[in-house]
């Protein structure tokens, strides 16, 4: 098989088109990765047809031109579809020292490495930015449950008052509750594809 080619985005195929201007991305998607599956025109391997959408990628970030979006969005969508059938070889495209320094391929191997992931380590990230980051406002919930935890047990252990034990009981309850909702959210998102 022939090596693969090294592609110009603003000069593919026999007509020199340049896909920037003209939004025509599919042939050359098609060229690198068929949508079928299989291997084509010397990328003979998911690595090579990951390194060089990356490539493309990189390219189409750094120009300016009228479908600079859609083509972006159509090259992303391929390279976390190949990402998913083989995790290890997107992996280790997105953390090679080629990609590694670029900034504008920053979110591009954020969530490569995520999806490269298992269901536990998605499970890991989602609590981390749950509880540690905050992202899904699980330490507010987390403070607040665990406040209402504590004044309901407190009301509960130190109330003469029937009502006010069983207040005390369902305050405690409700903030038991709130404490595990990160939890139950985290593990939730780890069955989605978005980090």
């Amino acid at each position: 098989m022939a090596a693969p080619i090294n592609i110009n985005i603003c000069n593919f195929g026999a007509a020199g088109e340049n896909i920037i201007q003209t939004g025509n991305i599919d042939p050359l998607i098609q060229f690198i990765a068929p949508q079928g599956g299989g291997f084509v025109n010397g990328y003979n391997t998911r690595t090579l047809q990951i390194n060089q959408l990356m490539h493309c990628l990189s390219q189409t970030l750094a120009l300016e031109g009228q479908y600079k979006g859609n083509c972006e969005c159509a090259l992303k969508e391929r390279i976390y579809q190949l990402t998913l059938l083989t995790p290890e070889d997107a992996k280790d495209v997105a953390n090679g020292v080629r990609y590694i320094s670029n900034e504008k391929l920053n979110k591009v191997i954020k969530k490569i490495n995520y999806l490269s992931k298992g269901w536990l380590g998605k499970f890991a990230h989602q609590l981390g930015q749950s509880y540690f980051n905050n992202v899904h406002k699980g330490t507010a919930y987390f403070i607040a449950g665990a406040n209402i935890l504590l004044v309901g047990s407190l009301s509960q252990a130190f109330s003469e008052n029937d009502t006010v034990k069983e207040v005390g009981l369902i305050g405690a309850c409700s903030g038991a509750a709130l404490m595990v909702t990160p939890l139950f959210t985290a593990l939730y998102r780890s069955f989605k594809d978005k980090p």
